[in-house]
């Protein structure tokens, strides 16, 4: 979760602008550090150990992480599942989700930065899940089989907004007139 918050983060700032933007990215972090501090004192002081973080670390995950044959049969798995998800047919899902962010690249001639985000925590969470998988102390066949769909439902929805974020015309920023300054007329 931290790595997650950090590479979030470190991928946000520069589409900052404003003073305003930074602001609330300071707040968002203030936010997240209170979150992470809840959950590490409960997880240190309550909560019980995860019986996959065990098997995990008790198998040895760099062996795991560093043999191809696991990499190849993650990664083909999870990319034929990818563009077969859904079973839509004749032109999968994710295609068109991926034919729409091009097009509104074209269309706009670049991609909204909201839309930039959201790809980034797509591929954020997708890249999540294929390291657990590498490290997966189960049966790797099973594991993919049984899980991935599900993992793929979960990251539908921000794919999807970001496909429609993407593809809408973006507003003008408006200039507000000086009775407007602050929220008040």
């Amino acid at each position: 979760m931290l790595l997650a918050a950090v590479v979030i983060l470190t991928a946000a700032a520069p589409l900052l602008r404003s003073r305003r933007d930074w602001r609330l990215l300071g707040h968002l972090t203030v936010g997240l550090a209170v979150g992470t501090f809840a959950l590490l004192l409960y997880k240190l002081t309550v909560g019980p150990a995860s019986d996959l973080m065990r098997q995990i670390v008790n198998q040895h995950p760099l062996d795991k992480a560093v043999t191809v044959d696991r990499h190849l049969l993650v990664a083909g798995h999870m990319l034929r599942r990818l563009f077969t998800w859904g079973g839509w047919s004749p032109i999968p899902a994710f295609v068109l989700v991926v034919a729409c962010l091009a097009a509104a690249a074209v269309r706009w001639r670049g991609v909204p930065r909201e839309a930039v985000v959201g790809a980034c925590v797509a591929v954020l969470m997708l890249t999540a899940y294929y390291a657990i998988y590498i490290v997966s102390p189960y049966d790797l066949e099973w594991h993919l089989g049984t899980s991935f769909d599900r993992l793929i439902a979960q990251v539908w929805p921000i794919i999807v907004w970001t496909a429609v974020v993407a593809t809408v015309e973006p507003t003008p920023q408006r200039q507000s007139s000086p009775e407007l300054v602050g929220g008040r007329r």
